[in-house]
């Protein structure tokens, strides 16, 4: 078992890694990405179709009130569709060594629970 575990985790540091290499920002994309998000969010529901909250509720914040269901939208998406490729992607790795393939999918996942994590 902590072969496998042992390997998850060079596998999730190494998507972590290589997720923004080539990219000016790097890390900074997990946070000005839902940041950016929720301001175009913001603004679209507040000013362009003034959607309101119940005013009766006291501490209800928009901004926060559309963060706490982005995130977890923005993780779903990015991991069911980081998660379609991942085994083409990786073929070459999954033929030469003897890694389960299974294992793949999870890095995906735990590299993109930490990635949001950020945000």
């Amino acid at each position: 078992m902590t072969k496998h575990a042992n390997l998850l985790k060079n596998l999730v540091v190494r998507d972590l890694k290589h997720r923004y290499v080539g990219s000016i920002g790097g890390f900074m994309w997990s946070i000005a990405q839902p940041v950016s998000q929720l301001l175009i969010y913001w603004f679209a529901f507040t000013v362009v179709f003034q959607t309101r909250l119940d005013v009766d509720a006291p501490g209800v914040n928009v901004p926060v009130f559309l963060l706490a269901g982005l995130i977890p939208r923005f993780l779903f998406t990015d991991t069911i569709m980081r998660n379609c490729s991942v085994l083409t992607d990786n073929a070459a790795l999954i033929t030469k060594t003897t890694i389960p393939a299974e294992i793949l999918p999870l890095a995906i996942t735990l590299s993109n629970l930490v990635t949001h994590a950020l945000g």
